[in-house]
């Protein structure tokens, strides 16, 4: 009987079968081979054990952790500790892919679902709080309350950076939102820098209005740092206010202005009395100080400059016009003293003095208008001083009534007239005649000129000085009248000796002072050309004060200091 082939529909089902037979007994070939080469390896072995409970001890402590989150999430979900558990449950889930690289236990997709979850509920939590705190913040600085708003903005810093570092690859990570932040709180701090800054400068000017210089410098240099640093360090910023550290500096320079003043206003306080003119000098080169340093100051007063210059003028012209009082004091008690030893030397150096007075203050007028005519006058005659005081001091007669009081005992002759005024208007010339035709002005600087020589007061007698008894008719042939001249002068002290004093009556008229003297010049004793009776009947009368006659002579009066 011939072989005959299976047919295919036989053939696959036995070909299948006998596949899987093969099969079968190399993979069982294979498992005996290794569980006799390596017993560890065997199903329920020691090791596959150990790694089984290794990994079931992950899943719980995972577990564990997602629990603990999900109450603490519950309770403060916007706290950044609240996420601590949940990061731990991932980082487990870390360990578990690493222990289950096949994925046998799902590690894997756990993984990937908590890191979702964290990036989902903390990321989407964080940045609505940075949101919150942002717009509370805003609101607080239009409050003015820029202190908690800067509080609110470093908190929402922080929790933006902190989803940006930790979830950098989320849809809540933002670098731009870090800036924007950032400059906010830039701006929140350069406000309040400003704010400390304006409110230095306001503590600085109520320190200046109430004059405490040193408190309001401190303020105002404390602000001009502050303002310095910050322009420096921020000068794109709005409060980078450049013209306020200028301000600031003028305000720095107006309290050193200010000093200055001070210290003029104590020396205008204390310029009195001998260091006057030293306190004026002082004021004035302060004030010269204060002007040029401080032009724009308040301080800066020419009008005070002028007035200070013309005080310390005043100043300067009274202390050396009391100087040369003082030397001139000195002089005439030299000269009353007859100490003519010590005459010549002081006289230059008061002659000095009034030279440097004329020449440094043309406008101020000395003690006497005269003093620089009296000081020459003396210069040139100083040789004849002695001899010419001498002589005058012998003639001279006690008055008989006034303490203190000397009177020339007859008129003034021609040769003592020259002698001291250089001149001789005299009609009738004669040494020892009555000096005549002299003015009462004449007289009167005659009398000024020996007053500078003696060192004392001259000066013509007054009326009332002279009151004397009423002429006598037996004294009519002893007095230079009409019927004995023969109508000329005669020598003084030729006459009668009447009222302690000769040619009082007759012989020429004198020249007296009168209380009615301003527009009148007064005449006392009649002159050789009238009559006896005449000059009983009217002993004084009148003339125009310009008047000059060869019938006019004077006497003169030396008063002493205490007269």
């Amino acid at each position: 009987m011939r072989y005959k082939p299976m047919s295919l529909s036989l053939l696959s089902p036995i070909g299948l079968f006998g596949v899987a037979v093969l099969m079968g007994g190399l993979f069982l070939g294979w498992r005996i081979y290794f569980w006799n080469e390596d017993p560890e390896a065997r199903p329920g072995g020691r090791t596959g054990e150990v790694a089984e409970r290794e990994i079931i001890k992950w899943m719980e402590s995972g577990a564990r952790a997602e629990r603990a989150f999900e109450r603490a999430w519950l309770r403060a979900p916007e706290d950044p500790e609240t996420y601590g558990e949940l990061e731990r449950a991932i980082a487990i889930q870390a360990e578990l892919r690493a222990l289950d690289p096949e994925n046998s236990f799902g590690s894997v997709s756990r993984h990937e679902k908590l890191v979702d979850r964290l990036e989902t509920t903390q990321g989407k939590t964080m940045r609505r709080r940075v949101q919150t705190l942002a717009a509370e913040a805003s609101r607080l600085a239009q409050e003015g309350l820029s202190a908690r708003a800067m509080v609110f903005l470093e908190v929402a810093l922080a929790a933006q950076v902190w989803i940006n570092k930790r979830l950098q690859d989320s849809e809540w990570a933002d670098i731009g939102e870090v800036s924007r932040l950032r400059q906010r709180l830039s701006d929140l701090k350069s406000e309040k820098s400003a704010a400390a800054i304006d409110l230095l400068v306001a503590e600085g000017e109520a320190a200046f209005a109430g004059t405490r210089w040193n408190n309001a410098e401190e303020y105002w240099s404390k602000a001009l740092a502050l303002q310095e640093s910050f322009n420096f360090n921020s000068p794109q910023s709005r409060q980078a206010r450049w013209r306020l550290v200028q301000e600031l500096k003028d305000r720095l320079q107006r309290v050193e202005a200010a000093r200055l003043n001070e210290q003029i206003e104590s020396l205008l306080h204390v310029a009195q009395g001998e260091k006057s003119v030293d306190a004026l000098e002082r004021a004035l080169d302060l004030q010269e100080s204060v002007n040029e340093q401080f032009p724009s100051s308040e301080f800066n007063r020419p009008d005070r400059l002028e007035d200070l210059r013309n005080r310390l003028w005043a100043g300067q012209s009274s202390a050396l016009a009391a100087s040369i009082s003082q030397q001139m004091g000195i002089l005439n008690e030299y000269l009353r003293a007859g100490r003519w030893e010590k005459v010549g030397s002081l006289l230059g150096r008061i002659d000095r003095s009034v030279q440097s007075f004329l020449g440094s203050f043309p406008s101020s007028l000395l003690p006497d208008a005269s003093l620089p005519r009296q000081i020459e006058w003396l210069i040139e005659r100083e040789a004849e001083i002695p001899a010419l005081v001498e002589e005058v001091e012998k003639r001279l007669v006690l008055h008989p009534r006034i303490p203190g009081l000397r009177v020339l005992g007859s008129e003034v002759d021609q040769a003592l007239y020259s002698r001291i005024m250089g001149n001789n208007p005299s009609r009738w010339i004669g040494d020892e005649l009555p000096v005549d035709s002299v003015s009462i002005d004449h007289a009167k600087i005659f009398c000024r000129h020996l007053g500078w020589m003696m060192g004392r007061t001259v000066q013509l007698p007054h009326l009332q000085w002279l009151a004397i008894p009423e002429l006598q008719p037996g004294w009519k042939d002893d007095l230079w009248l009409s019927h004995s001249t023969r109508f000329r002068s005669h020598q003084v002290g030729s006459s009668r000796f009447v009222g302690g004093f000769f040619d009082l009556f007759g012989n020429l008229e004198e020249w007296v002072l009168h209380p009615d003297g301003k527009d009148r010049a007064w005449l006392f004793g009649g002159n050789g050309s009238d009559r006896f009776e005449t000059v009983i009947r009217r002993p004084v009368r009148w003339v125009a004060p310009h008047y000059r006659s060869r019938w006019i002579g004077f006497r003169f009066c030396v008063l002493s200091p205490d007269s």
